[in-house]
């Protein structure tokens, strides 16, 4: 069995999908406007979005990157700050904490010990 994707119900479909491109670096796979719904593609999994009623709160999503700072630094110089600054972890991560348009907690993380 393998996951093929994760479901977010969004306000804005167009807004969400440029943000999730252009922050996280995932492309549009699949759009059907008629169903209020985007798939979007990265290395490692989708995201699809559907229009609807946001719900955020019970589920974070993580992406691995290489170099924490430096997409730190990519996003800052784009407008996008964290709502959970950097930290270090106990279990050898370093991670920061972004918001999605519609409140949905996006964590960065980098191995800093091997993971």
């Amino acid at each position: 069995m393998t996951l093929y994707m994760v479901e977010w119900t969004v306000r804005d479909l167009t807004a969400s999908a440029a943000w999730y491109a252009t922050v996280i670096g995932l492309s549009v796979k699949l759009t059907d406007d008629a169903n209020g719904f985007i798939l979007l593609d990265g290395t490692a999994g989708r995201l699809s979005l559907k229009r609807g009623d946001p719900r955020p709160g019970g589920v974070r999503l993580h992406f691995e990157v290489a170099d924490l700072d430096r997409e730190l630094t990519r996003l800052e110089a784009s407008g996008v700050r964290p709502a959970l600054p950097a930290k270090s972890s106990p279990e050898g991560y370093r991670r920061a904490v972004y918001l999605d348009p519609d409140g949905y907690e996006i964590g960065l993380f980098e191995w800093v010990t091997g993971g």
